[in-house]
């Protein structure tokens, strides 16, 4: 999500912005009731595999008509995401997912 707010560059930040809309559309991510971030695993999966596949079937096309409506409709934050975004400009770098079946990590990810 860090990748999303304004400054460093552009391409990041855009490939950033493309996902976030489009899982936001997806309904992949939430916030719960102690404004914890939650990622529905199985939606996510769905939505990363029709993200690539949106984005080989322009590329492989060489339409620019679809490829400018994808960056137009995903490519910019919409005003709750921009929001939300600021409500929570704490959040990590890198996040450490814990996973019920899984032991701790015991040290951050590089």
């Amino acid at each position: 999500m860090h990748h999303a707010r304004p400054g460093g560059p552009e391409h990041p930040r855009l490939a950033a912005r493309l996902q976030l809309g489009r899982y936001a559309e997806e309904a992949v991510f939430r916030f719960d009731a102690e404004q914890r971030l939650v990622i529905d695993p199985e939606r996510l999966a769905a939505a990363a595999a029709q993200l690539v596949t949106d984005i080989v079937q322009i590329e492989a096309l060489g339409s620019e008509l679809r490829g400018v409506g994808f960056l137009e409709r995903y490519g910019r934050l919409s005003l709750e995401l921009a929001a939300l975004l600021d409500r929570h400009h704490d959040l990590p770098r890198e996040l450490l997912p814990r996973y019920p079946l899984s032991p701790p990590p015991t040290s951050p990810a590089p």
